[in-house]
């Protein structure tokens, strides 16, 4: 009972945030108008293990680059945009993937690239008919 109480009061105080019900200040307001524009190459490393009950522990890490140009003035918009993933099982899998995008490469062309290396130990393929293939 006292769990289930705890709970509630949890999720009923996130909600409450989540919907923005205990309002902002004008200093709070003001800060956010005056936002600060992104210049130059903005990195964001991110490390993070996870748990697969086929495949075990996961240890990975996702890494992004992003150019927003020298002064800035195509914030939010960007020049050039690469992702780098790359993770590893206990139990044999792996991924790896690599994401360009861009819009400036070839001026009015939208450019993405993704490439993705997948080894994965615990997909079994027995044919298109499963095991009703004829095997020889």
């Amino acid at each position: 009972m006292f769990m289930r109480n705890i709970t509630f009061l949890l999720v009923f105080i996130f909600s409450l945030n989540a919907f923005n019900l205990f309002g902002q200040s004008d200093t709070t307001a003001k800060k956010k108008k005056e936002e600060v524009k992104k210049k130059g190459w903005n990195f964001l490393p991110f490390p993070y293990v996870t748990f697969d009950t086929d495949l075990g522990i996961e240890f990975g890490a996702s890494f992004t680059a992003v150019d927003f140009g020298k002064k800035g003035d195509i914030y939010p918009d960007f020049y050039h945009m690469f992702s780098v993933s790359a993770s590893v099982y206990t139990r044999g899998s792996a991924t790896f993937m690599f994401n360009y995008q861009s819009d400036y490469l070839i001026k009015g062309i939208e450019t993405y690239l993704d490439m993705a290396y997948l080894p994965d130990m615990a997909f079994d393929f027995y044919g298109f008919n499963g095991y009703e293939s004829v095997f020889n």
